[in-house]
């Protein structure tokens, strides 16, 4: 079983893949963490004593804010319990255009179970 963690439009990404994994014979944990302050750490560190894995999925970097963040505390907290490390899905490390008919291009197909790393 995977910890899924994600929040506002990572939900649907996150419920799509759970989905697509259950086909697969995966089971998900999906956790919505509905705020970033203050953090749930004690639901995510439950989540990944109790399942080993964690995924993070964001609409943000996944080098700064709420994904590196859960990373870190997965990573300070709880490593002894991971088995693998934190699987962050979210939008690739490229400049936000500002043409307004190319964001939305950005945003709709940055954060896909696909997109990875």
């Amino acid at each position: 079983m995977n910890g899924v963690f994600t929040l506002d439009p990572g939900v649907h990404v996150a419920h799509a893949a759970a989905e697509q994994l259950s086909d697969r014979s995966v089971e998900a944990k999906m956790i919505d963490m509905r705020s970033l302050i203050p953090l749930d750490s004690e639901t995510i560190l439950q989540s990944v004593r109790k399942t080993s894995r964690a995924v993070v999925i964001d609409i943000g970097p996944r080098a700064f804010g709420v994904i590196k963040e859960i990373d870190v505390l997965d990573g300070k907290e709880a490593f002894d319990y991971l088995d693998a490390t934190v699987l962050r899905i979210g939008p690739p490390m490229v400049p936000v255009p500002f043409s307004a008919s190319l964001e939305p291009v950005l945003s709709e197909n940055s954060i896909r179970p696909g997109v990875a790393s």
